[in-house]
């Protein structure tokens, strides 16, 4: 193709068009015709004439395009005349034939995104020619693919674009590309069956997990949808085929189960997938065998995407975790011959089967949050639901005009009393739990009987809809959500105060979602609408939220997250939910697979909590602590820029308070870590008599709190004592709160290290980019310098930090050091790449150290 056509080409694109019409495209017959020129040029009986053909295609698209240059459907002609230039240069592999094809591919990679699946191709020519000129080494090629990928996610080319790039990264064994497309189909093919088995196919020896996605139908023919109808239990599938050995496993399992039944709070829920198409779905052999489990059927048994995509092979389990993430391994084989007793007794001992975690998940998802009092003083003429919507209000300050009409305060008050507030709830039995909820539905469903025309009957019938969808969660019962709907719908029709029904929307939107062709992100989406110029209220970003969360829909829930973060993070009444949303164990555990064996995992599993960034400044510590002597205290202490570590006590541990100081908090060379010692308990007298027993005195000052208090601060910040390790707080010079962390976080943290550093030394890099950012080198050298003394070399049992190595070598690129920013980075890349391999997994942390060496090299010239 000569130069003249690439020119006029460049002078169309860059040109405004003049004419009021839009250009004409060309014939559809006209493409196809050329389409079929080419399919006829490939199969000529000989090379000679197949050349022959190929080139009279090529010039007939050169002639189309010139003919109609802005047609916006000539991308087609130029994909065309790739496809068969590429033909033509299979028979004869010369230079002007390369050539000819680049200069299409740059054409081509013009294209809009409607024609992204057109483009893919050449992009990925062009891409690859540019880092072969430029002598790019294996580590450029796989930048430049992921980026490539990037650029592609959101069209049409997407799938095409991630299977083709981890078909390059296999065949050049480039493991942190086939790492972030692991992560990639994790998070943005979640759904798509037909990648989850490509995935499988491509990488049949890694252990990984997916949202499980599935709908299908038990025996009576109720639709059974996950993630959704799992949430809060940890459940497993198990694919089975009705033969003779299929009759053993189920005589096993039942045997097991009967002899040693797992405990309630630690139950594992079990549904049958039978792939033999039986009419009840295999049902009656379950019973048979003494199985109660929900039997699934499965159209098209082995040969269905969900089979491939989740078992592959049968018998099979598949866990599947309390937020829903499958734990897919061992592709290879199945269960037979392998005995189940270990196998169901080794998963009900995992930490996502804990009682605590399922209930805090469960009591979430029922949405009973919004309906109890922040400070468990409930007042029907103060409902939790306007409280929510009137937080400047005082608690006292009647909300409802209550009538000799309303419904009599004692009935609220006795509804109320049957739901457990955090954290109470998340300690319940599962008996208590169960028993809870069945007690306020029935005294809901009385209420409304006796008191049809309350004008608070709204109140009580959002109590009744919350109990049965807790009864859903809980109970795993698809009746419940039913039964919960209709009273919802009934309460919409009804009529709600304003910004009050968002329990009875949530309850129908997860009934809307269950349609078949729902659209669930716009279901979601109208949870949150609101008139022109209004912003949705609290209660109704939180139940869109939950129904995210719920429904696997990761960018959704993170936007909603944020949102509600950001306007509403100090609201009482949504403690609960943004207590659960910081909480660093639970938002690993959120998308984690339920897999575990060895240390690699508690490692992974330190390695994450400790990587998220500290709270957003969204909560803040007001509330009062007291001394010994009965005097308020508050902090933090006026006039000193310092951060506080909070540390709760058991009034049981006083015994375990350190008299040494903390060795973390006095290498520092700012002095800037003040702790306190604060013992949950009020009786300060017996607080006194604990600390005279000892031989000494405890280093650090040590305060107490209220029972009140201790409630407080136990729902405001979710957490949970005892255990492993101390519940804490670190409040930053301000008062904000820059961590909050629970029991859960420690026992996550395990043998990986501890928190308090790991947040500590993040604000530090932090301060030091900060100062950079705002072009303050001198703060940034006294920041830098202060943590990692110039004089102070990284050399082997250096016990200088990563990340104050890593903010020094961003000051001394800044200084015009580059020699000895790139000493730093070499030492930190060392260290992170053996940590890597301690994990079996690259970090995010060992990509950007990579990178930055990588431009430190190329700028000193010791790269290429």
């Amino acid at each position: 193709m000569g130069c003249g056509l690439l020119m006029l080409l460049a002078l169309v694109v860059g040109t405004a068009r003049a004419e009021d019409q839009p250009p004409a495209s060309i014939a559809a017959e006209t493409i196809a015709a050329l389409r079929t020129q080419l399919t006829e040029a490939t199969e000529a009986p000989s090379t000679a004439r197949q050349k022959l053909a190929l080139r009279r295609v090529v010039r007939e698209a050169e002639a189309l395009i010139q003919k109609s240059p802005t047609a916006p459907n000539r991308f087609e002609v130029m994909e065309v005349m790739f496809r068969t230039q590429l033909a033509l240069f299979q028979l004869e592999a010369d230079d002007a034939s390369r050539q000819a094809i680049l200069q299409t591919c740059a054409m081509l990679v013009q294209a809009p995104d409607e024609y992204a699946l057109l483009r893919w191709d050449a992009d990925l020519l062009l891409s690859q020619s540019q880092v072969a000129r430029q002598g790019g080494d294996a580590k450029q090629r796989a930048r430049m693919l992921r980026e490539l990928v990037e650029r592609y996610l959101g069209t049409s080319a997407e799938t095409k674009a991630v299977r083709t790039t981890m078909v390059l990264a296999l065949e050049v064994g480039e493991s942190g590309l086939i790492e972030y497309l692991d992560t990639l189909i994790n998070e943005q093919f979640a759904g798509d069956l037909a990648m989850i088995a490509y995935k499988r196919e491509k990488l049949p020896e890694r252990v990984f997990g997916v949202t499980l996605f599935a709908d299908l139908r038990d025996a009576k023919g109720n639709t059974v949808r996950f993630p959704s109808d799992g949430f809060g239990t940890t459940t497993a599938l198990f694919f089975w085929s009705n033969d003779e050995q299929g009759q053993a496993n189920l005589k096993e399992i039942a045997e097991v189960l009967k002899t040693n039944p797992p405990a309630p709070e630690r139950r594992l829920v079990i549904y049958s997938v039978n792939l033999d198409a039986l009419p009840d779905a295999g049902e009656s052999i379950l019973r048979q065998h003494g199985l109660d489990w929900p039997a699934l059927h499965l159209p098209g048994g082995r040969t269905s995407l969900i089979y491939q995509a989740y078992a592959r092979v049968d018998p099979k389990f598949v866990t599947v975790s309390p937020t829903g993430i499958a734990s897919l391994f061992l592709t290879g084989g199945n269960m037979d011959g392998k005995g189940f007793e270990r196998w169901i007794g080794s998963s009900t001992a995992r930490d996502w089967v804990d009682p605590y975690y399922c209930n805090t998940l469960q009591s979430l998802a029922s949405a009973e949050f919004l309906i109890l009092d922040s400070w468990d003083k409930f007042d029907p003429a103060v409902p939790p639901e306007l409280l929510a919507l009137s937080s400047d209000v005082a608690v006292d300050k009647p909300l409802l005009n209550r009538t000799d009409k309303s419904v009599p305060e004692a009935t609220a008050r006795a509804i109320q009393a049957c739901f457990l507030p955090p954290p109470r709830r998340y300690n319940a039995s599962y008996e208590e739990v169960i028993a809870g909820y069945q007690k306020a539905q029935e005294l809901c469903e009385q209420a409304i009987k006796a008191h049809p025309d309350a004008p608070d009957l709204w109140m009580i019938r959002n109590r009744r809809i919350v109990a049965l969808m807790g009864l859903w969660k809980v109970k795993l019962d698809n009746h419940y959500l039913n039964e919960a709907a209709a009273e919802a719908q009934a309460a919409l029709n009804a009529g709600y105060p304003a910004g009050a029904d968002a329990v009875a929307r949530l309850c129908l939107a997860r009934l809307a979602v269950r349609e078949p062709g729902a659209d669930v992100g716009q279901v979601i989406r109208s949870l949150v609408q609101t008139k022109e110029g209004e912003q949705p209220a609290a209660p109704a970003i939180a139940v869109a939220a939950l129904l995210a969360m719920e429904l696997g829909d990761r960018e959704t829930y993170a936007r909603m997250r944020q949102m509600l973060l950001e306007r509403h993070g100090n609201e009482p009444m949504l403690w609960p939910l943004t207590a659960f949303m910081l909480d660093r164990y639970y938002r690993y555990w959120l998308y984690q697979i339920p897999f575990v064996s060895g240390h690699l995992y508690s490692y992974r599993e330190a390695h994450g909590i400790s990587s998220f960034e500290t709270d957003p400044s969204v909560r803040h510590f007001d509330v009062p602590l007291q001394s010994l002597d009965n005097q308020a205290v508050r902090l933090p202490e006026q006039g000193k820029d310092q951060w506080n570590l909070i540390r709760f006590i058991l009034p049981e541990h006083i015994a375990r308070l350190s008299d040494r100081p903390d060795p973390f908090a006095v290498s520092r060379p700012l002095s800037d870590i003040r702790i306190i010692d604060v013992i949950l308990s009020e009786d300060t007298s017996a607080i006194r008599d604990e600390l005279a027993k000892r031989k000494t005195p405890p280093y650090y000052p040590v305060l107490c709190v209220s029972d009140a208090v201790r409630d407080t601060i136990d729902r405001k910040f979710g957490m949970r004592h005892g255990g492993r390790g101390l519940g804490m707080l670190i409040l930053r010079p301000d008062g904000s709160v820059a961590l909050a962390a629970s029991a859960l976080t420690h026992q996550g943290m395990d043998r990986g290290g501890e928190i308090v550093p790991a947040v500590f030394l993040q604000q530090d890099e932090a301060a030091v980019d900060r100062a950079l950012s705002k072009g303050d080198l001198e703060e940034a050298k006294r920041l830098a310098f202060a943590n990692a003394p110039a004089a102070d070399q990284p050399l082997p049992g250096s016990k200088l930090a990563n990340e104050h190595l890593r903010a020094r070598a961003k000051v001394y690129v800044a200084m015009g050091d580059l020699k000895a920013a790139l000493a730093d980075v070499e030492f930190v890349h060392g260290r992170l790449m053996e940590h890597a391999g301690v994990m079996g997994m690259r970090t995010t942390e060992l990509d950007e150290i990579e990178e930055l060496r990588d431009r430190l090299l190329k700028t000193s010239g010791q790269g290429q």
